[in-house]
């Protein structure tokens, strides 16, 4: 009995290690804006169908001042590519309506070699303005596909099942901590 106790209590600790959670919760001293952030975790990573490595994903948070939401986010992708105004990320959602996240002029602030769990590769990170807009549709819909586009080239990944729902989950979670 002992055993199963302790198992199980092993279990519940992992599992909330992983989960997304409020990172911080504060009012800025200077502007008095209230921030809210979760924790880094990654979306997605994508298994390339040869050598079985991961060579692309997207790992983020979400990032709340005031009323206005940000999506943070570090994308990597398998090789050096140029990344500028013009790359983002496309949703494919359930609904089959598409939602672009271009990145912002200037909007580039790292660029280089990265590790997201094991994803060997090019890294950039950026942030994404979640409009009004977004958020409504972002919401009450899956994210069944993510499409990568570098200046010249795209990168495709279908979400597995448990990942389809993630921004819903960290909408919900900023908006629950608010």
């Amino acid at each position: 009995m002992k055993k199963i106790l302790f198992i199980l209590s092993l279990l519940f600790c992992v599992s909330a290690l992983s989960a997304q959670k409020i990172k911080t919760k504060e009012v800025d001293k200077f502007t008095k804006s209230k921030i809210i952030t979760t924790s880094w975790d990654r979306w997605f990573r994508k298994t390339h169908s040869v050598s079985l490595t991961y060579n692309m994903g997207v790992r983020c948070c979400l990032k709340a001042i005031d009323d206005e939401l940000f999506l943070n986010a570090e994308i990597y992708v398998p090789v050096m590519y140029y990344f500028d105004e013009d790359s983002g990320l496309v949703l494919l959602l359930d609904n089959d309506e598409t939602i672009t996240l271009n990145v912002p002029e200037g909007g580039i602030a790292e660029k280089g070699g990265g590790d997201l769990s094991g994803i060997d590769g090019y890294c950039f990170k950026t942030v994404f303005d979640l409009t009004p807009e977004l958020l409504h549709v972002l919401r009450e819909h899956k994210v069944l596909s993510v499409r990568i586009i570098a200046k010249d080239k795209h990168f495709d990944a279908d979400l597995k099942a448990k990942s389809q729902d993630y921004l819903i989950r960290l909408i919900k979670l900023v908006e629950e901590a608010k």
